[in-house]
Formats: structure tokens, C-alpha cells, sequence
């Protein structure tokens, strides 16, 4: 009796897991309450955005009274936030600036044809219009009524000062662009060149001082006595009325422009590729950042204008976007919240999961027999697996959490050095609207199925070399074939780009000198062409890998078949056809199931010879993916083209794996 009841199974706590469960159950619940009230508390930085063609400059209205633009197309467009059209006044040559009078009542345009015109802001009349001496780059209108004009040809560039009449107050003369402008309290201009010079200009047009930066300046602006400017490398500053520096910093990035939010003391950047970033007026200290990646669609960001009431920013490139400074900050630190709550949100319900899962196991007394033996033996193999742990952190860490960290960040807006947001599926809806992905698709199925078609080489080289009588030829030549696996792929790209080369590469010369200038072609910088020659790089196409897989299968063909073969009477092709190639279905559907994941994945020859172009003509997904990735920081979208190529990739593994089960289960 004491044997048994020592032997006798205690009951399993059950209890305690449904407990945990429920627990888990209602603090996923409070999480998902608690993050979808944040949400409705965030208030998006971006009020709205118009589409307007690519603008030359643009300024914001006071309010939500809209924007007047200047474009391409030798017009003074005002219109309202939607982008509809309230007036138009047609210029003679392309508007290079706008600005708002201080009373935002007025607005000064210059154009690159040397006009200067003021115009009511209301109605579009033009109220005074003069000439100045060159073609306009930028304009300012001060506190004090002046307007200041840079212009400039070849190496005579003037910044002009004007009376809101017109009658010429100053000249400073300039060998190099001026391009940008801003009046001082005091009445001193200040001015930004494209020789790094930040520059003071008092009142008779004299050079009180100057400042050295690294790059050409982008933006000036004045707040009381002082300075801030801002170059296109990303070095920015402080200086005081007299030229010294208070402070400087750097930002990496390619910026266009410039200007001070007065109610929220921050400094507005915009960066060539549709960022905004703010930072502290005090110390330059980095606030927070937005991308607006719709700005560089088409082209690059043009530049940006403040709005009269100082917290919010009018950015400009192919849309006008106004952006509310003051939401931003407020934006990403509730964000961050919002984020949080997320992520501890999945953690509790991947939690909940298994608590339930682990329920349900030790409820059943068959399966909690199972569960607990597999504990006990692994309890018993302890050591072993502690040996394992070193070798499964690795491949958690380099190889598995990079791909879970994937499918996380292809719902979220992630880009380096700023706060990632959860966004859901905007990302695959980016995908699902992006023309240069569906460009890529199509591009990807003539690959797909020519690389397919190019195993036929290796497979009839393999035949051919397997047949070979002598066996010091056969080991011969099967080494020769082998020999290239050990250079480097890109090697070998590099020579075709140079055989392709239009003016002094081996296939144009070789046309030449038999007679056939006219079948000469830029065979990579062509749309009809570059395709098809990246197709043709590597041409025999005998890839060392499928040769040694092909040649190790012929190898494993038992001996008794082609004996049999020979009794029959059978032919080389028949042979081929009738015993080798059915023998070989395993290494064709192998060699299928890697090219296509090869395919699927490689982008290198084509970065490496036409990097996507001409055009978008041998544009393929994996190149968008490493383009989103490298070039524009856009890792979140990256990511989701990433899960886009792994689910293809999936399916058609999974469709070979189905193919291969279902020619089993007929034979």
C-alpha cells in the first residue's frame, strides 16, 4: 500500500493555468482598450496635401486659406487646401519665388525673366510690377516693407533691396548664387550663399560680417539677435548680431530648405527626398522627424514656407503638404505610447496562447502523459541541450529573429533614427499601388521561366560527360566544368557589362568587323534590349552547381538499368528519354525549387549592369526591396516587399512539395 501511493500520480494543477489564462485574457483586453484611446488622441502631423505638379516655389496662407504656387508653366496659381483652383494670373517666364507681405495681405513673385511683381492676395490683382537687372532666384519681404531680390547670370549675381513701390534701395554684388534670404529686426539683411558663406548686408548695402559654413546654405532665418542657417550637408548653427557662433550641429542628409517655427522656438528642416525634421531653436538639439516619402514621387523636394502664424509649415515638391510643427512632437511621443502599448499587446496575447495551449494539454490525460514524459526526457538529456543552447542563440539571433523582425516592421513606418510606428497595412497597400513593383513582376516571370529553361544545358552537358569512355577525359573535363564555382558571380557580370559595352565592348566590335554596324546596340541602355542581354549574361549557361547535381544523379543510376536498356535495343535518345530523365525527377525538381527561390531573391546582376533602368525596363522586386532598404531609409516598406517575395516563395515551394507528392502517391 505505501508503494502504491508513493507510485500514485499527483493531480495536475489545472486551476492555476485557466487562472493565468483568464488574467491574461483581461489584461489583453485593458492593453487593446488603453492603445485604441491613445490612438484617438493622435493627432496627425500632416493637415493635408494637394496635388499640384511639381512646383518651382510655393507659400502658405494664414489659416486654412490654402497656398499660392508658382510652376513650370508660367503661372501664379492660388488655391485652397484641396488643391482647387481660386485664381490665375499668367507670367512670362517660370516663377523662381514668392513671399507674403508681413500684413499677409500682398504677395511678391519674381520670375527667372527678370520680373518683379506684387499682387493682392485675394483677388490676384496685380497692384505694382517693375524689371530687375537679372534673372530671380529668391525674394523677401521684411518686417520693415523692403523686398529683398536675388538674382543672377553665369558669374554676376546682385541682391537687390526695393521699396514695396519699387524704387531700388541697395546692391550687393555677388559672384556666386545667393539662396537665401531673411530680414533682421534691425532692419540688416542677411543672406545664404552656394559659396557656404552665411552673410550680413546692413542697410546701405555694405558686407558687415560673415560665417563660414561647409556647404552651400539652404536657409536663413532671424529670431531677435539671432542668426540660424542651415547648409545642404546638414550643418547647422547659431549666430549672434556679430558673427559669433553660439552653437552649431550636424544632421546627416541632403537638405533644400529652411525656416523658424516663432510660436514653438524650433527650427523646420526639409530634406531633398520629402523628410521634415525639427529641432530646438535654444540649442539645435534634435526634436523629432517626418517622413513624406509622396513628396519625391516624381521629383525631388523643392523647398519649404512657413505660414504666417508660425506653427505650421507648407512643404513642396510634386505636392504641397502643410504640416503642423506643433503635432509633430505631440505626435511622435504618443505614438511611442501607442507603440508600446502594441508590442506588450502581442507579447500578452502570444502569452494567453500558450497558457491556453498548455490548458488544453493537461487536460486530457493521454496528451499530459506525452507533454510530461517529453519534459522528463528532456530533463534528462540536460546536458546535451545545454550544449545546444550556444549553437540555437546563434541561429535565433542571426538567422530567425531577422525574419520574424521582418514580418513585425512590414506593419509599421520604420526608419533609422526615428520613433517606429505602427501603421497596420498601409505598407502592403504601398506594394499593392507601386508601379515599379508590378513593373518588377513582370520582369521577374520572363526570368523565371528563362532560368528554367536554361537547366536544359547543364542537364545535357552532365549526359553527355557521364557517357564519356575514357574515364582520365571524363574526370578531365567534368573538373573543367566545376572550375568556375570557386570565382566570385560578380566577376563574371563585370566581364558582360564589358563585353555589352557600346563603344568598346567585344560584341559591338565583333559586328562591326563582319559587316553588321547596323545590329550594333547599347545593349544595356536600351529599353528594347537590356532585358534580354542580362538574360543571355553567362551564356552557355552551364552552372557548375546543377552540372555536379545532374552528373551526381546519372552516378546513382544503377548499372542493371542500362543493361537492361542495351537488351532492348534501345538509342541514345530513347535512353534519355526513356531511363535517364524519369531517374533524374528528384534533381530537376530540385534544381526547379532553388531557381525559383534564386530567381525569386537575386538582384545583383542587374544593380551591378543596369541597376533597374532604362527606365523601369529590368526593374524586379527584389531591387525595389533594396532600394527601399539602402537608398531611402524606408525599412518598414521594405519589410513588407520582403513578406510579399517569402509568401510567393512559400507558395511555389509548396506547390512543388504538393506536385511531389501527388506523382508519389500515382506510382
Amino acid at each position: 500500500m505505501i508503494i502504491a501511493r508513493t507510485n500514485e500520480s499527483k493531480p495536475f494543477p489545472l486551476r492555476i493555468w485557466t487562472v493565468t489564462a483568464v488574467a491574461l485574457l483581461i489584461v489583453g483586453i485593458g492593453l487593446l482598450v488603453s492603445a485604441l484611446l491613445v490612438k484617438q488622441q493622435l493627432k496627425q502631423p500632416v493637415e493635408w496635401s494637394a496635388d499640384t505638379g511639381i512646383l518651382q516655389s510655393a507659400i502658405a496662407l494664414g489659416g486654412d486659406q490654402g497656398f499660392v504656387v508658382g510652376n513650370k508653366s508660367n503661372k501664379i496659381v492660388k488655391m485652397d487646401k484641396a488643391g482647387k483652383e481660386l485664381w490665375s494670373v499668367p507670367t512670362t517666364g517660370t516663377v523662381t519665388g514668392l513671399d507674403l507681405s508681413p500684413d499677409g495681405k500682398r504677395l511678391a513673385a519674381v520670375t527667372e525673366d527678370r520680373k518683379m511683381i506684387i499682387m493682392d492676395v485675394e483677388t490676384g490683382k496685380q497692384t505694382a510690377a517693375w524689371d530687375v537687372p537679372y534673372p530671380a532666384v529668391a525674394v523677401k519681404w521684411g518686417e520693415n516693407g523692403n523686398i529683398a531680390v536675388s538674382t543672377g547670370l553665369a558669374v554676376k549675381y546682385r541682391v537687390y533691396t526695393y521699396s514695396d513701390a519699387g524704387k531700388r534701395l541697395t546692391t550687393f554684388n555677388q559672384s556666386i548664387a545667393v539662396r537665401a534670404l531673411a530680414f533682421s529686426d534691425s532692419g540688416d539683411l542677411v543672406i545664404g550663399t552656394n559659396a557656404s558663406r552665411v552673410m550680413v548686408i546692413d542697410a546701405e548695402g555694405a558686407k558687415k560680417w560673415e560665417y563660414l559654413s561647409r556647404a552651400p546654405i539652404v536657409g536663413v532665418a532671424v529670431e531677435g539677435k539671432t542668426i540660424y542657417y542651415l547648409d545642404n550637408a546638414g550643418n547647422y548653427g547659431a549666430l549672434n548680431d556679430k558673427g559669433k557662433l553660439l552653437w552649431k550641429r550636424h544632421v546627416s542628409g541632403s537638405f533644400v530648405g529652411m525656416n523658424l517655427s516663432h510660436t514653438a522656438s524650433r527650427l523646420v528642416f526639409v530634406t531633398e527626398f520629402g523628410g521634415v525634421q525639427l529641432v530646438s531653436a535654444k540649442d539645435g538639439a534634435f526634436v523629432t522627424k517626418l517622413d513624406i516619402p509622396e513628396l519625391n514621387k516624381d521629383g525631388a523636394t523643392s523647398g519649404i514656407s512657413i505660414a504666417p502664424e508660425g506653427d505650421k509649415v507648407l512643404v513642396f515638391g510634386n505636392l504641397a503638404v502643410k504640416v503642423n510643427v506643433d503635432a509633430m512632437a505631440n505626435y511622435d511621443s504618443k505614438s511611442g505610447i501607442h507603440d508600446s502599448l502594441t508590442t506588450i499587446l502581442i507579447i500578452v496575447l502570444v502569452l494567453f496562447v500558450l497558457a491556453v495551449v498548455f490548458r488544453l494539454l493537461m487536460g486530457n490525460p493521454k496528451s499530459r502523459k506525452k507533454t510530461l514524459l517529453l519534459f522528463k526526457r528532456i530533463w534528462q538529456s540536460k546536458t546535451a541541450y545545454l550544449l545546444l543552447v550556444p549553437t540555437v542563440a546563434l541561429l535565433l539571433l542571426f538567422n530567425y529573429y531577422p525574419a520574424v523582425s521582418a514580418f513585425y516592421h512590414a506593419f509599421t513606418d520604420w526608419r533609422p533614427g526615428a520613433r517606429t510606428h505602427f501603421i497596420g497595412w498601409d505598407n502592403f497597400k504601398k506594394v499593392a499601388d507601386s508601379h515599379y513593383f508590378y513593373i518588377g513582376l513582370k520582369n521577374l516571370l520572363y526570368l523565371v521561366v528563362t532560368h528554367f529553361l536554361k537547366l536544359a544545358v547543364p542537364l545535357a552537358v552532365a549526359v553527355i560527360v557521364f557517357h564519356i569512355i575514357s574515364e582520365k577525359v571524363r574526370y578531365w573535363i567534368r573538373n573543367l566544368f566545376v572550375f568556375p564555382i570557386v570565382m566570385p558571380s560578380i566577376v563574371g557580370v563585370l566581364v558582360w557589362q564589358f563585353i555589352y559595352d557600346p563603344n568598346y565592348g567585344l560584341l559591338n566590335n565583333i559586328l562591326t568587323a563582319v559587316g553588321l554596324d547596323s545590329w550594333t546596340h547599347s545593349w544595356l541602355g536600351e529599353t528594347n534590349t537590356a532585358l534580354t542581354s542580362i538574360i543571355f549574361i553567362g551564356i552557355p549557361w552551364i552552372s557548375p552547381f546543377a552540372f555536379l547535381v545532374f552528373y551526381g544523379g546519372l552516378i546513382g543510376i544503377p548499372n542493371e538499368i542500362y543493361e537492361a536498356g542495351k537488351l532492348d535495343g534501345i538509342g541514345r535518345f530513347r535512353r534519355f528519354f526513356s531511363l535517364e530523365l524519369p531517374l533524374l525527377t528528384a534533381q530537376v525538381r530540385l534544381l526547379l525549387v532553388l531557381t525559383f527561390i534564386g530567381t525569386m531573391q537575386e538582384f545583383n546582376a542587374i544593380y551591378l549592369t543596369t541597376a533597374g533602368g532604362p527606365m523601369d525596363s529590368t526593374y524586379v522586386p527584389a531591387l525595389e526591396l533594396y532600394y527601399s532598404a539602402a537608398k531611402f531609409s524606408d525599412y518598414g516598406y521594405a519589410s513588407a516587399i520582403g513578406v510579399v517575395l517569402f509568401a510567393a516563395i512559400l507558395v511555389g515551394t509548396l506547390f512543388q512539395m504538393r506536385m511531389k507528392s501527388s506523382v508519389e502517391y500515382d506510382a
